[in-house]
C-alpha cells in the first residue's frame, strides 16, 4: 500500500502513539454513503494495482482531517478526510474549506439570534397589549420607547448583516481569482510539455532540431502552406501543430505512437494529418525535383557504378551509418 497512507489495525500500539488519534473508518452497515465517500477519497491501491478495499478494524489518523478528528456534519470539510501528502495544495483547500463553513456558521447562528430576539420583541408586544391595568398615558410612552429601541436595533442588525455578507463576497472573489490563477498556471506547464509548435516559437535551436527549419522560416513555410489548406472546426490540433508534428516525423523518425501520446491526440487522427499535410506538400513543392537526364547522370557516376550499373540513373535514399572502430586492424580495414 502507499506509504503516505496511516491505515493501522486497532491493537495495542494505537495506545501508545500520544501524538496522533486514530479513527475507524465507518461502517458499511451503518453508514454506507459515508464509509463510500471516505474510500474515495482515500483511494488506496495494493501492490498488485488493484483497489484497496480494507477489512475491518481499520483506522485512519488525525493527520487526514483538518481540524484533527472527523465530524459527524456533511457540511464540514472533516466530514471526509481531505488531506493526503500526494494531492498538491490539499492542506490550503481543507484550510479554505474550514474557514468558509466557520463563516457560515457565524452567519447562520446570528441569523437564529435575530430571528429569537425578534420572537422576543414580538411577544413583549402582545404582553404589553394584554396588561389592562397600566394607565393609557403609560402605555403610549412605553410604546413610542419600544418603537424606538426595536428601530435602532433593526438599523444595526441590517448593517451587520449588510458587512458580513461584503467580507463573505470578497473572501469568494478572492478564491475564485486564485482558482483562475492555478489554472492558468496548470495550462502553461501542459502546453510545455505537450508536443506542439509551442515549443519551439522564437527558439530557433529547438526548431532546428525538431524540423530543421529556423522558427522564421518554419512560420513562414507554414504560412505558404496554410493558405491552401482548408481547416476544420472540429480538428483536435490546430493547422501549425499539425505541419509541426509532420516535419518532427519527417526529421526525427518518431513513431506515430509517441507522437500521439506528446500530443494527446489519437493515433489514427495524427496518422491523417501527417498524410494530408504530405499531400499537400507534394502538390506544392514537386515542381522542385528536377530529374537529371540520362547522358548527364552518366558523366556524375562513379567508374564503379558505371560498370556494376550500367544503366543507373539515379541513387534513391542514400545514407551512411557510423559505427566505431573496430580494435582489431584487419577488421578495421574491412570495415
Amino acid at each position: 500500500m502507499r506509504a503516505y497512507m496511516r491505515l493501522h489495525a486497532r491493537s495495542a500500539v494505537l495506545s501508545r502513539d500520544k501524538k496522533r488519534s486514530f479513527f475507524e473508518i465507518p461502517k458499511r452497515l451503518r453508514s454506507p454513503e459515508r464509509r463510500d465517500r471516505w474510500l474515495a477519497a482515500i483511494s488506496s491501491e495494493n501492490e498488485d494495482r488493484s483497489h484497496w478495499s480494507p477489512v475491518n478494524s481499520r483506522a485512519i489518523c488525525s493527520d487526514h482531517f483538518v481540524s484533527g478528528r472527523p465530524s459527524k456534519d456533511a457540511l464540514h470539510p472533516d466530514y471526509v478526510p481531505s488531506i493526503f501528502p500526494h494531492r498538491p495544495h490539499s492542506l490550503q483547500k481543507a484550510e479554505h474549506s474550514l474557514k468558509r463553513y466557520q463563516r457560515h456558521e457565524d452567519t447562520s447562528s446570528k441569523r437564529k439570534c435575530k430571528q429569537r430576539l425578534d420572537f422576543e420583541e414580538t411577544l413583549s408586544e402582545r404582553n404589553t397589549a394584554t396588561d389592562l391595568g397600566v394607565a393609557l398615558l403609560d402605555e403610549h410612552t412605553a410604546q413610542a420607547t419600544d418603537n424606538d429601541i426595536s428601530t435602532q436595533t433593526h438599523e444595526t442588525r441590517e448593517q451587520t448583516l449588510i458587512t458580513n455578507l461584503h467580507e463573505e463576497i470578497q473572501n469568494l472573489t478572492q478564491e475564485k481569482e486564485e482558482a483562475i490563477q492555478h489554472l492558468d498556471e496548470l495550462k502553461v506547464r501542459y502546453k510545455g510539455v505537450q508536443l506542439s509548435s509551442c515549443v519551439i516559437k522564437d527558439n530557433d535551436a529547438k526548431s532546428r532540431f525538431y524540423t530543421g527549419l529556423t522558427w522564421a522560416v518554419f512560420l513562414q513555410t507554414f504560412n505558404f502552406f496554410a493558405s491552401h489548406v482548408s481547416g476544420r472546426t472540429k480538428d483536435s490540433l490546430a493547422s501549425i501543430d499539425q505541419f509541426f508534428i509532420t516535419l518532427v516525423r519527417l526529421r526525427l523518425d518518431l513513431p506515430f505512437e509517441l507522437i500521439s501520446d506528446i500530443a494527446a491526440c489519437g493515433e489514427t487522427t495524427v496518422r491523417d494529418y501527417f498524410w494530408k499535410w504530405i499531400d499537400v506538400m507534394y502538390a506544392k513543392l514537386s515542381f522542385l525535383l528536377k530529374w537529371p537526364e540520362k547522358d548527364a547522370a552518366a558523366q556524375t557516376l562513379p567508374p564503379e557504378f558505371k560498370v556494376l550499373y550500367p544503366r543507373l540513373t539515379g541513387t534513391v535514399d542514400c545514407f551512411e551509418i557510423f559505427i566505431e572502430n573496430a580494435g582489431n586492424l584487419l577488421a578495421r580495414q574491412q570495415t
